[in-house]
């Protein structure tokens, strides 16, 4: 599919770029459908056309392509439920997140005397060799016990031969505290009905096509849903996404 020959000719140039840079390129594999839907199907004719008459820089007619291809309501079957909470209670476990990872360096630090959550880290890890020692001289190397402490050690040699553990706490804290100040998902108020995957990808065109090129067209808005879940041609219509409000 990368030969010019399999994309139409109306397909603006910097689309076609793009996508034979990620069919070649990037390892696409289940998500290559997608994005063919989205450069050869007849009903994104239009849109792809549209959008290039109302782009002042055809980097946004790839951010575009970017943001549909990728957008999480694509990801998994198209009719589960959104298995998502809402704004308000994903910035309270983020809050969580965030103390609770605090709460567990500070632990490590009260595991040494120099206060250091590395060296409180290292005294983990020493006590661990212990129990591992332990267990083989009550058991055997044969115990289930010993081979999981033994997978414990392994897996964090591992960790340890890219990152510090304690970096890798605080870099987890600190992205928790921005994510409480991400803008909301605005996800529909009905996540668990078989539209609702559907609905939240309108939502989402519908600012992101106000937004950067100043249209809320409706039909087209139906024609990318319904290519990018590749639905019939009616199953979203227009009177679909004129009902979908923030």
């Amino acid at each position: 599919m990368t030969k010019a020959n399999k994309f139409p000719e109306w397909l603006p140039t910097y689309i076609y770029t793009r996508s034979v840079h990620l069919i070649e390129k990037v390892d696409l594999n289940s998500a290559e459908p997608l994005l063919l839907r989205l450069v050869t199907h007849d009903n994104m004719k239009g849109v792809w056309k549209t959008l290039s008459n109302k782009a002042t820089d055809p980097q946004q007619l790839i951010n575009f392509l970017d943001f549909v291809r990728l957008h999480p309501a694509l990801e998994l079957k198209p009719t589960n439920p959104i298995n998502l909470l809402g704004d308000t209670s994903q910035r309270v476990v983020f809050n969580k997140i965030d103390k609770l990872v605090k709460r567990l360096i500070n632990e490590l630090k009260d595991l040494s005397l120099t206060r250091e959550a590395e060296d409180g880290w290292r005294m983990l890890e020493s006590t661990l060799n212990r129990a591992e020692f332990g267990n083989l001289m009550q058991h055997n190397e044969e115990s289930s016990k010993f081979f999981e402490i033994k997978q414990i050690q392994s897996a964090l040699e591992s960790i340890q031969q890219e990152h510090s553990v304690t970096d890798i706490l605080e870099v987890v804290s600190l992205t928790a505290q921005y994510a409480c100040f991400a803008p909301d998902a605005h996800l529909p108020v009905k996540r668990n009905t078989q539209r609702a995957k559907y609905n939240w990808l309108i939502l989402d065109l519908k600012r992101y096509l106000k937004k950067h090129f100043n249209t809320q067209s409706p039909i087209m808005i139906a024609n990318i849903v319904n290519v990018a879940f590749d639905l019939s041609h009616d199953s979203v219509n227009e009177d679909d996404v004129r009902k979908m409000k923030k």
